[in-house]
């Protein structure tokens, strides 16, 4: 959780910056990117998701460590 909450930062102004990097590397390393894989690719690379996947994650932290607080500032800006 530490290193997810540590990766987070405010998104770009460009919504699918990661989006867009992560399929041109694809298409130089393949040859060629299909429409099923740039679908799946926007999905799972859009800031909502990776925020939301860092939130999901810190809910099974904290059921596991309850006294731990470390973490909350990080996961109240990430909300």
């Amino acid at each position: 959780m530490v290193g997810y909450f540590a990766c987070l930062r405010n998104p770009p102004a460009k919504a699918d910056f990661y989006t867009e990097t992560w399929l041109t590397y694809v298409a130089q390393k393949t040859g060629g990117v299909d429409d099923h894989l740039r679908e799946w690719a926007r999905t799972i690379l859009t800031w909502p998701f990776i925020y939301g996947m860092a939130l999901a994650g810190y809910r099974y932290f904290r059921h596991y460590n309850p006294d731990e607080l470390a973490l909350e500032s990080a996961a109240s800006a990430a909300y």
